[in-house]
C-alpha cells in the first residue's frame, strides 16, 4: 500500500510540475513597450504554484472535514494529501490547455494552421459581439467603455477584431476554411511568392493593395506569411473597402492623412462627433426622426473605436513581431477613391493587388467586378508589372483564382467590354484574363 501511495503522490507532482513549467505565461503581452518579453518559467511556477495552492489545501481540508465526521469512509488517511495535490496538479492541467495563447503561438498558428487561428479569434470576438449588443441597446449606456471592454479581450487575444467568413454566417461561404479550407490556402500560395519575388527584385517599398479587405484576416495571413520569409520586407499596405468610408474621413480629420498609426488614440472627441454628426446629417442623409443625435453619436463613437482599433491590430501585430521590417498602413474607401490619392500624392501605382470574396449580394451591387478590373487595369497602364490575384467563384460551388492583363496572354481568354467602356480610359475595349479553377 505505502509503495502505491507514493506512485500516486510522485505522478500528481509530477503533473503539477510539468504543467506549470511547460507554460510560459496564462496572458499575451501585447503593449508596444512589452512585447516580445515573456514572464520566465520559474516565475510563472511559482505564480501558479501560489494560486492553485489554495485550491489544492481547500480540496484536501474538505476531504480531511468529511472523514473527521466519517461522512466519508477511507482506508488511508492520506486521501486528503492525494486529493489536494491532484487537484493541484489537475488545475495546472486546465489552465495550460485553456490558457491563451502568448503572441509567438498565436503567430505560429497563423502561418501554418490559419483556420484554428481563426477559429480563436473567433472564439473571443463572439463574446464581444455580445457586449456591443447590449450597449448599442441600453439607451443609457454612452459607449465610452467600450476602450475598456477592447484592452480586456485584447489582453487575451490580440487579434479580437479581425475577421473572415465562416460557416457561422447567414450563408455558407464557399471561401469559408471550415468549408474548403484548401481554397484559401491555394489563394495564399500565389499571392505570397508574388510578393516576395517583388520584394526580391525591388529597391524601394512595394504596394500590396487588397480591395475588399473586409475583416482583414486573409491579408493578415498573406503578410504573416511574406514576412516569415522575408522579416526585412520593406511594403506599404494599402485597404481599399467602403466599411472604411467614415474612417477614412475620420483619419483625414484627425492628421491629414490616410495611415493608421499604432499608438494614435482613435475614440473620437465630443468635437469630433458633432463634426460627423453634422457631416451625416447633410451629405449621407441621416434623418432625426430616426434616432435622436446622442444615439447616433453613440453609434458613432462606438464604430469609430471599433474599427480604428481593428486596423490598429492588424498593423501592431505585424510591426510587434517583425520588428525589423518597414511596414505602414494606408486605409480608402474605394477604388475612385485610392487612385487619385495616388496621382495626388505622386505614389507609386500597386506592385501586387489581392481580393478575395467580392462577389457577394452587397459588394456586386456596389460594383466590386467592375471596379476591381478598373483597379487592376489602370495599375497596369501606369506599372506594366503590377499583377493581381482574385479568388472568385463562376457558381455557389465553384471557386477559382483569376489573374487580368491590359496584354494578350497566351492561353487567357478575351474579356469584351461591350458598351461599358473603363471611365479611365474610353478606348479600353477588352483585356485578357487566366483562371485557375480550385474545386
Amino acid at each position: 500500500m505505502k509503495q502505491f501511495d507514493t506512485k500516486i503522490i510522485l505522478i500528481a507532482f509530477i503533473t503539477a510540475l510539468l504543467c506549470a513549467t511547460t507554460s510560459p505565461t496564462w496572458t499575451i503581452q501585447n503593449k508596444p513597450e512589452t512585447k516580445n518579453i515573456e514572464p520566465t518559467n520559474s516565475t510563472c511556477f511559482l505564480k501558479q504554484l501560489t494560486k492553485n495552492s489554495f485550491l489544492g489545501i481547500g480540496v484536501a481540508c474538505t476531504i480531511y472535514l468529511l472523514q473527521k465526521f466519517e461522512i466519508i469512509s477511507s482506508n488511508t488517511k492520506l486521501l486528503p494529501l492525494y486529493a489536494g495535490i491532484a487537484t493541484t496538479g489537475g488545475k495546472y492541467l486546465y489552465d495550460y490547455l485553456n490558457r491563451p495563447y502568448t503572441t509567438k503561438e498565436l503567430l505560429n498558428l497563423i502561418i501554418k494552421n490559419p483556420k484554428k487561428g481563426r477559429m480563436y479569434i473567433e472564439n473571443f470576438s463572439d463574446q464581444f459581439e455580445r457586449e456591443i449588443i447590449l450597449i448599442r441597446k441600453n439607451k443609457n449606456d454612452s459607449g465610452r467603455k467600450i476602450g475598456t471592454i477592447i484592452k480586456k479581450y485584447e489582453e487575451k487575444c490580440p487579434l479580437l477584431l479581425l475577421g473572415e467568413c465562416t460557416l457561422n454566417d447567414d450563408k455558407p461561404c464557399i471561401f469559408s476554411r471550415d468549408l474548403n479550407p484548401k481554397v484559401r490556402k491555394l489563394f495564399e500560395k500565389k499571392v505570397v511568392p508574388a510578393l516576395l519575388e517583388k520584394l526580391k527584385t525591388s529597391k524601394e517599398a512595394v504596394h500590396y493593395v487588397s480591395f475588399g479587405a473586409g475583416g482583414m484576416f486573409q491579408d493578415l495571413v498573406i503578410l504573416t506569411k511574406t514576412l516569415n520569409k522575408n522579416p526585412e520586407a520593406n511594403i506599404i499596405i494599402h485597404f481599399i473597402d467602403p466599411k472604411f468610408y467614415l474612417e477614412v474621413l475620420f483619419l483625414e480629420y484627425l492628421h491629414n492623412s490616410r495611415e493608421v498609426k499604432k499608438d494614435e488614440n482613435y475614440a473620437p472627441t465630443p468635437q469630433a462627433l458633432n463634426h460627423f454628426l453634422e457631416l451625416g446629417k447633410k451629405d449621407i442623409g441621416i434623418q432625426n426622426n430616426t434616432y435622436d443625435d446622442e444615439t447616433i453619436k453613440k453609434n458613432l463613437y462606438v464604430n469609430f473605436s471599433v474599427l480604428g482599433k481593428a486596423l490598429q491590430e492588424f498593423i501592431s501585430f505585424l510591426q510587434n513581431n517583425f520588428p525589423k521590417a518597414k511596414l505602414s498602413l494606408f486605409i480608402h474607401s474605394e477604388t475612385d477613391d485610392y487612385l487619385p490619392y495616388v496621382e495626388n500624392h505622386k505614389l507609386p501605382y500597386p506592385d501586387v493587388i489581392a481580393a478575395a470574396d467580392i462577389q457577394d449580394m452587397m459588394s456586386l451591387f456596389q460594383g466590386s467586378l467592375y471596379h476591381y478590373t478598373k483597379l487592376c487595369l489602370i495599375s497596369q497602364q501606369n506599372k506594366p508589372s503590377s499583377i493581381n490575384f482574385l479568388l472568385g467563384k463562376e457558381t455557389e460551388k465553384q471557386a477559382n483564382i483569376s489573374t487580368i492583363s491590359r496584354t494578350e496572354i497566351k492561353g487567357a481568354q478575351k474579356i469584351d467590354f461591350g458598351e461599358k467602356r473603363l471611365d479611365h480610359n474610353k478606348k479600353l475595349k477588352q483585356y485578357w484574363k487566366v483562371q485557375q479553377p480550385l474545386n
